[in-house]
């Protein structure tokens, strides 16, 4: 199915932009754009957290907005917190309960960014939701992403660092009566695999690193007092981001489109399939249940079927000018894109 914009100009022309792709296999199933709203920066990741939306928002910091209705959505705040930087992921654990006060009961926003002087940013929110500028800083070099994994009632951060590798910290927090206080504690020595990391996810298991051209690293967790490269597997293209769901992984896998890869053993991970829609460079990927959100650059978002991870089913199609990083709830992909800001995307009505 192709799809066209429409756009006005001020001169006696008219432009029609391809906004799709032409040869995709019948599905039944299509899905098209719900609503978007542009950002001050270029947008690069983003995480749900209730009625909001944050956004790591490259040169201008964090993005809010509000999605409670996601036909609709719309900026409510941006905190740009330093002149140069390059907010490139982002985290809020809505689990465990990092919360800033007894009376907010909001959890602290942990962003990652690739340039700053604060590479490792730990916000917290007041009272509307809006990020606050008092952060605490993690010192790293550059880092392009990070997670969060909860092991025994305690949060534990995993930030891909590309100069430092894989660095490993435990937050923990003190409540006093007017405030709470967040303090970072890192835990062991930087793990270096032999390629920049480019993106992390992981179980309370198993952390897995994307890793470039190299692929993908395996990160023994079972034992926090004893950390440890498990396994590890090649991929048809450049590992930038990954997700995860049961023992599989879904990589976004550069121009080599959507890898998977069972980790079921971790010593020894195998590889499962790869597709390769044709178009764009994959750098962004999001599972919400039996779908995959893959951001493909000038290839848009592609959305497949993972029911059954062994033969996903590619559904549908949508080109933006340059995306980024998706992340998805239950209904919808908040696609992240470099002109567009942020895109909502879900099945036709």
């Amino acid at each position: 199915m192709k799809r066209y914009l429409l756009i006005a100009s001020l001169f006696p022309l008219v432009f029609l932009i391809n906004c799709g792709k032409e040869s995709l296999p019948p599905s039944g199933l299509e899905f098209d754009i719900k609503s978007q709203a542009t950002t001050r920066g270029h947008a690069q990741d983003a995480f749900v957290s209730g009625d909001y939306l944050y956004v790591a928002d490259g040169e201008a910091g964090i993005t809010t907005m509000d999605i409670s209705n996601p036909e609709s959505i719309f900026v409510v705040g941006n905190l740009d917190y330093v002149e140069q930087d390059d907010a490139r992921a982002i985290f809020i654990d809505s689990t465990y309960g990092l919360y800033m006060d007894e009376r907010t009961k909001l959890p602290w926003v942990f962003l990652a960014d690739w340039r700053s002087e604060y590479p490792m940013i730990m916000l917290r929110l007041d009272e509307t939701g809006l990020p606050l500028f008092s952060p605490m800083v993690f010192w790293a070099n550059r880092c392009s992403d990070v997670t969060g994994v909860t092991i025994r009632d305690s949060l534990y951060l995993f930030i891909a660092d590309e100069d430092d590798g894989l660095l490993i910290a435990n937050p923990t927090f003190e409540i006093t009566a007017s405030y709470t206080y967040l303090y970072i504690n890192q835990i062991g020595e930087a793990m270096h695999p032999p390629s920049p990391l480019s993106g992390v996810c992981g179980t309370d298991e198993v952390v897995l690193l994307a890793c470039g051209v190299v692929g993908v690293f395996l990160v023994d967790i079972s034992n926090m007092d004893s950390i440890h490269f498990s396994g590890d597997i090649d991929t048809p293209g450049e590992a930038e981001k990954l997700d995860i769901t049961g023992n599989y992984c879904y990589i976004a896998d550069g121009y080599e489109g959507l890898s998977v890869i069972d980790f079921s053993n971790p010593d020894a991970p195998s590889f499962v399939t790869n597709i390769d829609p044709g178009y764009g460079y994959a750098q962004g990927i999001a599972i919400s249940g039996d779908y995959a959100y893959l951001a493909a650059g000038s290839g848009g978002i592609y959305i497949f079927d993972i029911s059954n991870p062994e033969t996903p089913d590619l559904l549908d199609n949508i080109i933006t000018p340059y995306a980024y990083g998706v992340t998805a709830d239950e209904e919808y992909a908040y696609l992240c894109d470099r002109d567009w800001g942020v895109v909502v995307v879900g099945v036709e009505n």
